[in-house]
């Protein structure tokens, strides 16, 4: 009886021993992490990853990650089929909005608004305010990036470095959201709620 016993603990730590070295074994094939893996079933180090951004063309994915569980989230790359998975080099970036043409990269670094390209190597800077600018959202064309900047709502000519004031809250309890733009991207959708209201 207790042989039989051992001979089965004995496959059982087996089983345990091979399953683990399957799961965890950093050999090329298993080192590609399937996208449900990344998101659905995190098994690596770390918390879930948020904030995923898909190219239009499906190419890859942009997201947002705290690898190590250290509270301190990164950007991360990689392509849709899970190969080529990456850290983005700079520690900077806050917001980050990828344009139609999944080339063009409009993100936050310390409050300021720059542009750069899906190697997030050159940045090109869009604005210098006191206000921390958020809430970016590109226009169907591609020529206009809209964001808030002190409780108003901008879009700014990216090429042309033309800046229109789109919308301003009509008192000090009042923010404006924008919901998007119209597919004309001459027009922008956005409402204004008044918080004195809501008390």
């Amino acid at each position: 009886m207790l042989k039989s016993s051992t001979r089965r603990a004995t496959t059982l730590l087996g089983f345990c021993a091979m399953f683990f070295f399957t799961a965890f074994s950093q050999s090329a094939s298993d080192s590609l992490l399937s996208l449900e893996r990344i998101f659905l079933k995190p098994y690596i180090a770390g918390t879930r990853p948020s904030s995923p951004i898909l190219s239009n063309d499906g190419g890859f994915i942009i997201y947002s990650w705290d690898s190590k569980a250290e509270n301190k989230y990164r950007y991360w790359m990689m392509n849709s089929d899970g190969t080529r998975r990456y850290q983005v080099a700079d520690t900077t970036l806050g917001d980050i909005e990828l344009s139609s043409d999944s080339r063009t990269v409009a993100c936050t670094r310390n409050g300021d608004i720059f542009i750069t390209d899906t190697s997030f190597t050159n940045f090109e800077r869009m604005t210098k305010t006191d206000a921390y600018e958020s809430g970016l959202r590109w226009a169907p064309n591609g020529r206009l990036l809209a964001y808030y900047s002190d409780k108003k709502l901008y879009a700014a000519s990216v090429w042309k470095l033309a800046l229109y004031e789109v919308a301003k809250p009509s008192s000090e309890n009042s923010y404006i959201r924008m919901h998007d733009f119209f597919p004309d991207s001459k027009r922008v959708l956005f409402s204004e709620t008044n918080q004195e209201t809501l008390k």
